[in-house]
Formats: structure tokens, sequence, C-alpha cells
């Protein structure tokens, strides 16, 4: 099978079952992996499940299988693709290394080979001069997670806290996570952490406090905090949720509307006195923006159009009929 890949451009490509990966194998960034079974091993523990269909291979966690090449397996993550090549003829199946220290806290060293992943699936990039300051900089706050190392919690606490921000009245902390681009509220993994490093060219806690006054220039007017007020919508769902519960939707509006839209009051009383149903979906978090940023405060341009959510079309009939 003939494929092509941007990266690779054109190269035949062999199918890849479970029984072909079985063994230890080291990656083109120098980590060892096991496969056992359909789990992948990192540092002696499963690091994720082969994802399998019709008994081929199509990828574990964030990495999609390309295929066996002549010289080994081809795994990709967004734009970065890996090498595997065999070094053994069976997985890593002796005592697991330590993954931490006496007192309970995450060792650097261990983290190592997880952070070569992470940053691979979020950059191209050759120069990585910061690799090793952007590690220990995520090992300043991160603690053991049920999918790997996270930083949440304490950590997520202390983070803020070594900014100067309090998360739960400063809308920069949203900023923060957005630009991370965490898919939970209040957890930032590896791989968001590598993202969040090289999207805002940080290597310590100092970096990320500079910058802080970009990050607020950028959601302090309607026209300008269009990315950041979108990502917030998929944070904050419950896992499984499609929709965010009014009261929590009320309050993120509270963060990058109140002060800057003159009918913020009335869309609250709105949702609360008139508006019966509890929760909120996206077309309306995203519209509502659209309509504060776009229509004067009397909605005297605003018109029904069939792409509007019914909620909007309520919400400026009822102001106009005062």
């Amino acid at each position: 099978l003939r494929a092509s890949h941007p990266v690779l451009g054109s190269y035949v490509m062999g199918e890849v079952t479970v029984p072909l990966l079985q063994g230890e194998w080291r990656n083109s960034m120098g980590a060892v992996i096991g496969v056992q079974g359909e789990n992948v091993i990192l540092n002696g523990k499963v690091f994720a499940n082969l994802q399998v269909a019709n008994g081929k291979v199509q990828g574990f966690g964030m990495w999609e299988c390309l295929g066996m090449t002549g010289d080994g397996v081809r795994w990709k993550a967004g734009e970065q693709d890996v090498l595997w090549q065999r070094v053994g003829s069976s997985p890593q199946t002796g005592p697991a290394p330590a993954s931490r220290a006496s007192n309970g806290a995450l060792r650097l060293q261990d983290l190592k080979d997880e952070w070569e992943l992470a940053w691979a699936a979020t950059s191209r990039m050759r120069r990585r001069e910061n690799s090793d300051q952007q590690l220990q900089f995520f090992h300043q706050y991160a603690s053991a997670g049920p999918m790997g190392p996270i930083v949440t919690g304490d950590g997520l606490l202390r983070l803020f806290e070594d900014l100067g921000v309090d998360p739960g009245s400063d809308p920069v902390a949203l900023a923060v996570v957005a630009k991370f681009k965490c898919a939970t509220m209040g957890t930032i993994t590896m791989q968001e952490w590598a993202h969040g490093c090289r999207a805002l060219s940080l290597k310590d806690v100092g970096d990320l406090r500079d910058r802080l006054d970009g990050l607020r220039a950028e959601i302090s007017t309607l026209h300008t905090m269009e990315e950041v007020y979108g990502a917030v919508f998929g944070m904050a769902l419950d896992p499984g949720s499609r929709v965010l519960p009014k009261d929590e939707a009320l309050a993120y509006w509270g963060f990058f509307l109140e002060g800057r839209w003159g009918l913020f009051d009335k869309w609250r009383q709105f949702l609360l006195e008139v508006y019966k149903k509890p929760s909120i979906n996206k077309d309306c978090w995203l519209e509502i923006l659209k309509l504060a940023r776009d229509y004067p405060e009397d909605l005297s341009t605003f018109d029904s159009r069939p792409d509007w959510p019914v909620i909007l079309d309520d919400f400026a009939e009822w102001v106009r009929g005062g």
C-alpha cells in the first residue's frame, strides 16, 4: 500500500497488527517503549492501550499508526511523526522503576521519556534549547494522575499563587488555561503543558508572569477575546456532557461580559427569570458574544435568522418589549 504524508512524502506502508508490535522498541526520540498484549509500556508502566480495528492497529493515545515501512513502524501526532525500531524480542517486564521519591513527590528523571513524547506531539520544532527548563517548570507543579503526571489541585493553585493571580476572581486565569489548550478545567496534562510552553514561549514561571499583561489585553474587549472565550466552554464541560449548567455559564459569562456589555444585567435577569431550561449549549455560548459585539444595546438592528439560537430571538423580543 502506497501512502503519502506531509512530512514523509510518498512511501510504501505495510499493515501493523498487535502480534507484530509485541516486544521492545526504541523511538526516534530515544525513548524505549514496550508492547505487551494491547498495552503500551513506558518506564515500566502501562502508558496507553493500542486502538485496534479489524485486527489492525490504528494508534494509541494521541498517536496515529501510519504503518510499517522498511525501517520500522511510523506514528504521527499532529504534524509530528516518529519511527519505532525494534531493539528486543520481548517487552519490558522487569520491576517498574520507582515513579516517586520517598516523600511522594514525582521525580524529575522519571518524567523525561514522557516529556519527550508530549513535546513531540505538539511541535515539529528542531530547536529545543529550553526543553529541559520547561520540564523542570512542569515538574515544579506536577503530581501523579490516573493517566500520567498532571498539574491540578494544589499544584495548580501554587502556580497561580506564584503568578499573583486569584483564579476565583481574575479572568486572566482562564486565558492561561485556554492558551495551554486544556481539555478539562482545573487540569493541565503534560502534553497540554508542552503546548502552552511552545505557544507562549515559556521556560519558567517568570516567563508566564511576563505574559499576563498581554493575556489581560486579549480578553479586555469583546472584539479580542474570541479565542479564549470560545475555548472556555469546552474546558468547563463535565466529561461526556455537551451542555453547561446555567448557573455555571452565568459565572463564566460574568468574567467576560460584565462591565463590557451593557445588556449583561438584562441577559442575566432573562436567564434567571424567563428562560426555564437548566443548561446552555455551545451555540448559545458562542452566539451571545456575537450579539454583544455586533449589535447596539437597544438591539434595534437585530433580526431573526435561521442560524440564531432560539434563545437569542426570545431575548431580543423580551428586551424590546420592555
